[in-house]
């Protein structure tokens, strides 16, 4: 796992006073928790590849993606790999479940800033 990585959880932690700070360090760690589960990299689930369409798949199938591995049977932690797929304006994506509750705590943190800055107006 990167440096810059391990920064990001450290400043989240420091920060975890903030609203919805917590729901971000919650994803982020439960990504961490399968990257270092296997190895460094991301385990994705061949059948939300398939699902998605994603550009990444030919790279992940083949072995040649540096941040992601193709989740085999077995694998540790595979559930909390890239195993969602989602279309958004017609890209497919496949997503972790720690991606989608950072996403609602950055949502969430920035609905929160910005409420307060409207009272403060």
């Amino acid at each position: 796992m990167s440096a810059g990585y391990l920064a990001a959880l450290a400043a989240l932690w420091i920060n975890r006073s903030i609203p919805w700070c917590v729901a971000v360090l919650a994803g982020a760690a439960l990504n961490s928790a399968a990257i270092l589960a296997n190895g460094g990299r991301m385990p994705v689930a061949p059948s939300a590849l398939g699902s998605a369409g994603a550009p990444l798949a030919h790279a992940v199938v083949a072995g040649g993606d540096p941040r992601h591995v193709l989740a085999r049977p077995g694998a540790p932690l595979a559930l909390l790999g890239d195993t969602l797929a989602l279309g958004i304006g017609g890209v497919g994506l496949v997503v972790s479940p720690g991606d989608l509750v950072m996403a609602i705590g950055l949502a969430a943190l920035v609905q929160a800033a910005m409420r307060a800055e409207a009272s403060v107006a």
